[in-house]
């Protein structure tokens, strides 16, 4: 019998240490979590929303438990002998030092984003390996050397300090703001991506989008305005900074802005406005140098802002991008609009809105009503038809939405849905603005960043290296405070290079020393005229064919595009693919080039010869540096993302 007692009474001890050691290794990860979430909290550009940061800080606490009690337990028996202090001790610290390891691994074993120098030898497992070595034995070495009640309290508060701080350490240090004018007014910019022109109501197509054209009848329309690159992140690149891809170097998504760059959001906020911006894809996100200027940006496309930073989180998503590399790289308008009218709550000083709307962008899967708004008739699969999938060369992130459909009609009746949709999303914004009394005084510019194509120039469904007019021709209207030019139409080809300098200019603002593109006031008034729309891209065609015969890696051949009222040049680097000249009056379906027929006419081939110089030298503005900025090896996380989305091969 008193055996057994004596049995008892030390595994009843044992776990009494056990319990001490594991609750303490709780409160260490537990700290160290809080500590990560405050970092996130304190450096994010998201929208602060009180109940979203409770649940941040919660999720930080809670998603690191588990490993405290993982290291609790690997701790409790060799420490099962020391005091009650020391073991709380080896408890906490053991805490600390698991979360840190998961931290510093998931770190260690991601690739560096473009243009991000890594640590050297970084993703080796064996160094990996060294450096947990090190933080076991430095815990087994404090544990077992460390004696006396006040220093053992003084490593605890000192671990809890350097967490602290490292948390302290993510507040931004901005740039002090100006001093707005009284009575500037405000700006909202909303940038709808792969919208084209033509499907607009305004300009004679199948979508309705009256919201848009509420901004038409109270501003001006543009009938004929070109992106100058079918790339989302290139094509926000020219708007933001006023440069061409010829300047800022940018041809394909995940490229940082270049530095030296003044973007219009930085001379806004140097000017007094309160600046925000609200994007709905990845490849917008504010690491790249598109937050630069903004006081919020929120380019979280989870429902939760901050929890994807999280330590637990951030390893879930490698997981998943091991397993399933489609993953969510956009948010739905609504969503967006949500936060920014929650934004502009409240909000009186001068400010600077600029909303992102993904939705036409596919795959193509608007909500209702609009899933069924134009294709009344129309059923995504006809018994008697070829699927779309055997009959196109479909990007791969579209195939698993247009598994079964045969009928192409429903296809693009889906895209006029999505259409519809950020055009709702629009209005919702300009009936906020107005509710708050601001719309008259506000100036509101509405722009496409680029087109899609829908078959044309056989391309289906799809954008990116061409500059037909299917991926170049984009809505864009302005309406200027107090409805100045009410109801005018610009006729005249104008770039979206020209979109800064023409809202600092509508401010009374100086454009940027770097900003290249005019102002578009003339036009408006009615006394400027512009001749033609220039483009610069990559040519995929040219790009695939070298790639495939192994002559080059990289994407290497560019092509320039010249867009006329009436007629476009396309101007194409590589030897093995011609020019191209297209006359919409003699083929107003741009498809058969026409460049032959030009060049026996002696004017013509002068013509042609004048347009190929122009074009010339418009590519070798570009510098090999920038050439190479664009062909610089992505991360594995961004060309993963950037493959969902259909931009790389």
């Amino acid at each position: 019998m008193s055996v057994l007692t004596t049995l008892r009474s030390k595994l009843s001890g044992s776990l009494a240490s056990a319990r001490l050691v594991v609750a303490s290794a709780v409160v260490g990860a537990g700290f160290f979590g809080l500590a990560e979430a405050i970092r996130v909290k304190l450096g994010g550009t998201f929208l602060d929303e009180g109940a979203i940061t409770g649940l941040l800080l919660l999720s930080g606490l809670l998603s690191v438990l588990p490993t405290g009690i993982l290291a609790g337990l690997a701790a409790a028996l060799p420490v099962g002998s020391l005091s009650r202090s020391r073991r709380m001790l080896a408890g906490f610290t053991a805490g600390v030092l698991a979360v840190l390891c998961w931290d510093v691994a998931v770190g260690w074993f991601t690739d560096p984003g473009p243009f991000t120098q890594g640590l050297p030898l970084q993703g080796n497992p064996l160094v990996f390996g060294a450096f947990v070595a090190s933080l076991v034995a430095a815990w087994a070495l404090l544990v077992w050397k460390l004696q006396g009640v006040r220093a053992i309290a003084a490593v605890i508060a000192l671990s809890c300090l350097l967490l602290s701080g490292w948390a302290a350490l993510a507040v931004p240090m901005g740039e002090p703001r100006g001093q707005a004018l009284n009575g500037a007014p405000n700006v909202l910019w909303v940038t709808i991506d792969t919208v084209r022109a033509d499907h607009l109501s305004s300009y004679g197509g199948p979508a309705q989008t009256p919201a848009f054209q509420r901004v038409a009848d109270s501003g001006v329309l543009f009938e004929q305005a070109f992106a100058q690159i079918a790339v989302t992140g290139p094509s926000h690149t020219t708007m933001l900074t006023g440069t061409g891809p010829w300047t800022h170097g940018t041809l394909l998504n995940g490229i940082p802005i270049q530095r030296e760059l003044a973007t219009l959001p930085e001379i806004l906020r140097d000017n007094g406005y309160r600046t925000a911006a609200f994007v709905s894809a990845y490849v917008l996100e504010g690491e790249l140098g598109f937050s630069r200027g903004f006081d919020v940006y929120d380019d979280e496309l989870g429902r939760f802002p901050g929890l994807a930073d999280l330590v637990f989180f951030r390893s879930v998503a490698m997981v998943r991008r091991h397993f399933d590399p489609d993953l969510v790289v956009e948010r739905r308008g609504d969503r967006t609009t949500d936060k920014a009218l929650t934004w502009l709550e409240g909000r009186d000083e001068p400010w600077f809105l600029w909303v992102h709307l993904f939705d036409p962008h596919g795959p193509y899967e608007p909500p209702a009503p609009f899933d069924t708004r134009y294709a009344q008739g129309l059923k995504s699969s006809v018994a008697a038809g070829t699927p779309v999938l055997e009959q196109y060369d479909v990007a791969p992130y579209l195939r698993k939405s247009l598994a079964g459909v045969t009928s192409v009609p429903w296809v693009v009746a889906q895209y006029d849905g999505e259409i519809s949709f950020a055009d709702e999303q629009l209005g919702r914004l300009l009936d906020g603005i107005e509710a708050r009394g601001q719309l008259d005084t506000t100036l509101v510019v509405v722009n496409g960043d680029h087109g899609e194509s829908l078959g044309e120039h056989k391309v289906w469904f799809d954008h990116g290296d061409d500059l037909y007019d299917p991926a170049t021709w984009v809505p864009l209207a302005i309406k200027l405070p107090g409805g100045a030019h009410q109801g005018a139409r610009v006729d005249d080809p104008v770039e979206l290079v020209d979109l800064a300098p023409t809202i600092l200019d509508l401010l009374d603002l100086p454009p940027a020393e770097t900003m290249e593109g005019h102002t578009l006031r003339d036009t408006m008034q009615g006394t400027g005229h512009r001749i033609q729309a220039r483009g610069l891209c990559f040519d995929r065609p040219a790009n695939q064919a070298a790639r495939a015969v192994g002559a080059i890696q990289e994407p290497t051949w560019r092509l320039v595009s010249l867009r006329a009222p009436l007629s476009r040049f396309v101007r194409r680097e590589s030897p093995d693919y011609g020019d191209e000249y297209y006359d919409f009056v003699e083929d107003p379906s741009q498809e058969l080039s026409e460049l032959e027929s030009r060049l026996l006419d002696p004017d013509g081939a002068q013509l042609m010869g004048l347009l190929a110089d122009q074009a010339d030298r418009l590519m070798s503005g570009m510098s090999a540096e920038s050439v190479e900025r664009s062909t610089q090896e992505l991360s594995t996380e961004a060309e993963d993302a950037l493959r969902a989305l259909g931009y790389i091969d």
